[in-house]
């Protein structure tokens, strides 16, 4: 999940940082994404991408906005956790 500010260290290249949150005027205004999808994981916690897009997720203090953590995070009751994601999840 994104804001207006992604927690990524400035000094590290990333090929793409995508951003996932419920506001669109503050994702929009995060300069450290290259794209970003408006989705309530609350309402829907399935993961609007395609099974192996990502090499890594990252989630920081949006977590607080989750109002059921456990299912959106946890693979086994959400597959998507694991679907969208190439590598380990940690």
């Amino acid at each position: 999940m994104s804001s207006w500010i992604s927690h990524l260290p400035p000094e590290v290249p990333y090929a793409e940082v995508v951003g996932l949150g419920m506001n669109r005027d503050e994702l929009a205004a995060n300069p450290r994404l290259s794209r970003y999808v408006v989705h309530n994981l609350n309402a829907d916690p399935a993961l609007p991408f395609a099974d192996g897009s990502f090499d890594a997720a990252g989630i920081a203090v949006s977590i607080d906005y989750l109002t059921d953590p456990v299912t959106v995070l946890r693979p086994a009751p959400n597959p998507d956790a694991r679907r969208a994601h190439r590598g380990e999840l940690f």
